[in-house]
């Protein structure tokens, strides 16, 4: 069965394996079934944006354990050159543009559907999503809160935003993509009901600053939920990934796990106490990702990572090229632990810290 042929069989699934369709699916950014229908029938797959196609991948992963015809689908896809203008070049995609098509549908939004189950949003509620990225937590809100409501999302990175902005965006609340510094928010004072921010806060120069202006432009009432991955001890294959970039590269660690790097529960709370916010929760929670392509998960990963650590994105190609080489060489073995069948299946652990202004 072609690719064609296997998305418009899983798609054809998708409203026989849910309860209410409709709106599982406008949180995902389809408005209806017969969107990806019509958009199928009316151009030949390899034709379509790869900000569409990224979208039926997300639904095709999301439901795949429920059919098989999803996984095979959703596979297929996520990683096919697109035939319109999405990316800068097709053949040599930024680590922005890898990001949203290799870790969006596989880490970014099933962990965005968990830190939602914390944020709560509500529908006219005002939202800031910071460290915005490609844009995942942002674009399942804005149905959520609808038309009445407000969605700002930041990053200060132009090219993750140029990402987002070419993603089509759900039904619901606009979507305003911002340039800007977290720790620097230009933003009015008690401006937000609701603030988010899914894996950046680790990142920050100041993290204190930054969790300082959270809580400025948050209304009384208001609260705010971030997560962080707990630390890299949790996270096997990529320890061995950065043990062996590390010394390829004869830096640290520490140069390297920044996405790991505020994996202590007790320094994510004394940050939110330290700002003002109360009631605060740290919440533990897995979850096991799925990722295409295993053959390709040093190559991916090290793009995808050149959109916050510095040590990948100073490499040029020839550099990073030969990087890829010789640590997929070193940790094949160890990836090969991790696959299910066409994938790499392995759990991911994160902190949820949900803090409340009063």
């Amino acid at each position: 069965m072609t690719t064609s042929a296997l998305l418009r069989h899983g798609v054809a699934h998708i409203g026989i394996l849910l309860d209410g369709p409709s709106e599982l699916l406008a949180a995902r950014g389809i408005e209806s079934l017969d969107e990806i229908r019509g958009r199928m029938s009316q151009r030949r797959l390899k034709d379509c944006a790869a900000s569409e196609r990224a979208h039926y991948v997300r639904i095709l992963q999301g439901y795949r354990g429920r059919c098989p015809h999803l996984k095979s689908a959703a596979s297929k896809l996520a990683l096919q050159p697109s035939g319109r203008k999405f990316m800068s070049d097709p053949r040599s995609p930024s680590p922005a543009e890898t990001y949203e098509r290799y870790l969006g549908p596989a880490i970014a939004d099933p962990w965005t559907r968990v830190l939602l189950e914390y944020a709560v949003p509500r529908p006219g509620e005002r939202v800031l999503d910071v460290a915005c990225g490609t844009g995942s937590v942002a674009r399942q809100i804005a149905p959520i809160v609808g038309v009445d409501g407000k969605v700002v999302a930041l990053d200060v990175s132009l090219d993750m935003l140029r990402v987002a902005r070419n993603i089509p965006v759900p039904a619901g609340a606009a979507i305003e993509w911002l340039e800007g510094n977290a720790m620097r928010l230009e933003l009015p004072d008690d401006a937000f009901d609701l603030v988010v921010c899914q894996q950046g806060l680790q990142f920050f120069a100041d993290r204190d600053a930054s969790v300082r202006e959270m809580r400025r432009v948050l209304a009384d009432g208001g609260h705010v939920v971030i997560s962080v991955w707990q630390s890299l001890q949790h996270h096997p294959l990529y320890e061995a990934l950065f043990e062996a970039t590390a010394r390829h590269l004869n830096a640290s660690i520490s140069a390297l796990d920044l996405s790991f790097s505020l994996g202590d529960a007790e320094e994510l709370r004394t940050l939110l106490s330290a700002a003002g916010f109360r009631q605060i929760e740290v919440i533990s929670r897995s979850l096991t990702v799925r990722l295409p392509s295993p053959e390709r998960f040093v190559e991916l990963t090290a793009l995808g990572a050149a959109t916050s650590i510095p040590a990948f994105a100073q490499l040029d190609t020839t550099s990073r090229r030969a990087l890829v080489d010789a640590v997929s060489s070193e940790v094949q073995a160890g990836v090969q632990r991790f696959r299910d069948g066409d994938m790499l299946a392995f759990a991911m652990f994160t902190h949820i810290a949900v803090g409340y202004v009063q």
